[in-house]
């Protein structure tokens, strides 16, 4: 049980610092770019594990819940399904020239990173500057692959780490919980995940 939120909102903090930090490093020394693109996945699992983690333990908001993010999908390739052995052969799994564009919920996708199957940070052309990752878990894998930009996983690092739950109102009967990130009577806020859309 999660008792202060504080704490693993810190850690998400100092894991951001510290993944800021690789990333810049491998900028100037591409020596350094594969340790860099490795902590992306550790910090995404562990960013993963601690949004799961605030939910059970009611530490997160009804309005962060209800958020969606939109992300790019490529449809999986029956004739050349991914097993364990294959997970980084995306080009052949998935068509890459079939993109679209599907919105996907805070908890679905904090699920995905935790069970990851395809997990693979994309980078520029220079191949230093980290853009994002692919990814998909073991239920989706057969089905399709999904593209995270990196400044929508850093959005919803942000959320994440000031979210803070103002009202909350418990139903025990019924097993319901309402948490809110603002007072009674004051306008809900809509959360979107995608960093183009709160410029």
């Amino acid at each position: 049980m999660i008792d202060d939120s504080y704490v693993w909102k810190s850690r998400l903090r100092t894991g951001r610092a510290i993944l800021r930090r690789k990333l810049r490093r491998a900028k100037v020394d591409p020596a350094r770019v594969d340790a860099a693109f490795v902590q992306v996945e550790a910090f995404a699992f562990l960013t993963g594990y601690i949004i799961r983690k605030l939910l059970e333990a009611k530490k997160l908001s009804d309005e962060l819940e209800a958020a969606v993010m939109n992300v790019v999908t490529y449809p999986a390739r029956p004739e050349y399904p991914l097993d364990f052995l294959s997970p980084h052969k995306i080009e052949r799994g998935y068509d890459l020239t079939a993109p679209s564009e599907k919105a996907v919920g805070f908890r679905d996708l904090c699920n995905l990173l935790v069970h990851s199957f395809v997990f693979m940070p994309a980078s520029d052309e220079s191949g230093t500057r980290w853009t994002g990752f692919f990814l998909n878990s073991d239920r989706t894998k057969n089905r399709e692959l999904m593209f995270i930009k990196r400044e929508d996983f850093d959005l919803l690092v942000d959320e994440v780490v000031r979210d803070d739950v103002v009202t909350m109102h418990i139903d025990r009967l019924r097993s319901r919980v309402k948490k809110s990130r603002v007072g009674e009577g004051d306008a809900v806020p809509t959360i979107s995940l995608n960093a183009d859309l709160n410029d």
